[in-house]
């Protein structure tokens, strides 16, 4: 390329689109682990008839994270 095409602007955006959708994927890996965890917790203690709620439920969700110190 050269210097005279280069555009800041442009390869700023599409810095800050790439590292928006990495973050966006960790986000989404960490989440999932997460929530894996927190079911094998309940499987564990016999409270497997949770994970139905666990899964549609956010407010029970955390209060089971934090309950089971899950982070």
């Amino acid at each position: 390329m050269i210097l005279s095409e280069y555009d800041e602007k442009k390869h700023i955006k599409n810095e800050k689109q790439i590292s928006w959708e990495e973050g966006r994927i960790e986000g989404k890996i960490e989440g999932e682990n997460l929530l894996a965890r927190l079911i094998n917790k309940l499987l564990s203690v016999g409270k497997g008839n949770d994970i139905p709620k666990v899964t549609t439920d956010q407010k029970y969700r955390q209060e089971l994270y934090d309950q089971y110190g899950i982070k």
